[in-house]
């Protein structure tokens, strides 16, 4: 089995392509970008898992304040303008919290 074969069974042809593209199929440079890229989405992951918190925070800070209840999921206001979706997420994070 050829190096090409091996990474390509590792990391798929569809996922190298772009990277193998923009290289003119120089498999060493294409693997090196990849790698790169890899090394630079990492670096973001701490700052979006704050973002993430951050939101969610937000969001049920300003969904307390709309209904006058830390426990806005459950208020009878919240759950008339809630869709079937949002109503069903809700449940399915409870199951989640309790299991």
């Amino acid at each position: 089995m050829n190096n090409n074969t091996l990474v390509e069974r590792i990391i798929s042809k569809e996922r190298l392509e772009p990277y193998l593209n923009y290289h003119k199929n120089d498999l060493s440079k294409a693997i090196s970008h990849y790698k790169s890229n890899i090394l630079i989405s990492e670096s973001f992951y701490p700052l979006l898992a704050v973002l993430e918190v951050g939101l969610r925070n937000s969001i049920d800070y300003q969904l307390a304040k709309r209904f006058n209840d830390k426990e806005w999921y459950d208020n009878k206001d919240f759950i008339k303008i809630a869709t079937r979706f949002q109503i069903d997420r809700i449940s399915q994070a409870r199951t989640n919290i309790y299991t």
